[in-house]
Order: structure tokens, then sequence, then C-alpha cells
């Protein structure tokens, strides 16, 4: 490949600038956290680079995390988990969901989605920050299967807030909320036969 190519493929490691590889580490640290913070839940949660979809053009999903959301009767539904820090601007916001719009509106591919986001400063202000992003894509994500949550709600010492302050429409709503709302059995796992969950079937004919 052209050096110019690679460069923009992988910018994050070959820039001079080191910030943007500092924004990377925090994010993958972050992530982590989360995952950890859903297992004392009992939620499993697996890295995303474990399954990416790819639909027609150009056009893919790969989340930060697969997490399976118990629907308390022995299944769980696989949810796509976003951690994000940065886009919180009405056309970054626009442009972050945009492969979860297109699979919904091209071929009707509904994928429940957990989105933590804000930079998670815990100080007043950084906190007020974090509310008006997760208000912000509260808003203009209506029409997609999402809950929101601020990164320092999900983040912080109160597992509580992970589990049931998350945000969907103007209500306060459970993490478990999408289970009974995204009518998708190719996304449903038995927990008590399992050996492997797998990932779901759908996703796997598009690997």
């Amino acid at each position: 490949l052209n050096p110019n190519v690679v460069h923009q493929l992988m910018a994050g490691f070959t820039t001079e600038d080191p910030s943007h590889r500092r924004r990377l580490l925090e994010h993958d640290r972050q992530v982590a956290t989360l995952a950890a913070r859903f297992k004392r839940l009992g939620i499993e949660a697996w890295p995303g680079w474990r399954l990416e979809i790819h639909y027609s053009g150009d056009s893919q999903l790969r989340p930060d995390l697969w997490a399976l959301i118990p629907l308390g009767n022995g299944l769980a539904m696989w949810h796509a988990v976003e951690v994000e820090r940065s886009a919180s601007a009405e056309s970054e916001i626009d442009r972050r969901v945009g492969n979860y719009r297109r699979a919904q509106e091209i071929i009707g591919d509904r994928w429940p989605q957990l989105w933590v986001v804000g930079k998670g400063r815990r100080s007043k202000q950084g906190r007020k920050a974090d509310d008006a992003v997760a208000s912000r894509y509260v808003t203009r994500c209506g029409d997609l299967p999402m809950l929101v949550i601020q990164n320092y709600l999900a983040l912080g010492k109160d597992l509580t807030a992970l589990k049931s302050f998350w945000q969907r429409l103007g209500a306060t709503v459970p993490i478990d909320y999408l289970t009974g709302y995204v009518d998708r059995q190719d996304l449903l796992v038995d927990l008590q036969d399992r050996v492997d969950a797998g990932f779901p079937k759908t996703a796997r004919r598009r690997e």
C-alpha cells in the first residue's frame, strides 16, 4: 500500500501528534472497565472485533462490545455496546449512528444498542456536559432501538446506575428495557443450555 493509504487507515498510530493515541488508549481503557462492570452485574460481554457485520456498500457494524442482556427467563439478547467520548454535536451524532440507521432502513435490521456517552469528568461542569450530550443522543436517535447513559454514571462507583439509569425517549429505564422492545429471535440465546453462546445467527451469515 501507498504510505498515504496506510496513514489514512492507521492515523492514530502513525501521526506524530500523540494526543490521538492517548484518546484511543483512554477509550480502550474505558471499554475494558465497562466489560468488567457488566460482568459484576452478571452480564457477559465480548470485544466488538469478535464480529463485524458488513452490509452492501461500505456500511459495517463493529461495536466496542457485544453484550448478552438477560431477559430474566433463562434467555438473553445480544446488544451492541458503544463507548463514545467525542461525538457530541448533532452532525457528529448522526454520522456516528449512521451505519445502525442504514442497517435498519435498508434491510430492517434493528440492533439493540447501549451507548455510553460523554467524557466522564467528575466535576460539576463535566457531569453537566455529559448530561447535555446524553440528552442530544436521546433526541437525535429516537428512531433507533437505543438506550443512552452518561459516562460518569456508567463508569462511576455505584453499579446501580449502570443497571437502572438508562435513558430512552425522555424516560429512565433499566438496562434490559430493549429485550421487550426489539423482536429479533435470532439475537436470543438460551443461557441454560449453551456451551458457547456464539454470535447472532443472522449476523454470522453476514461476516
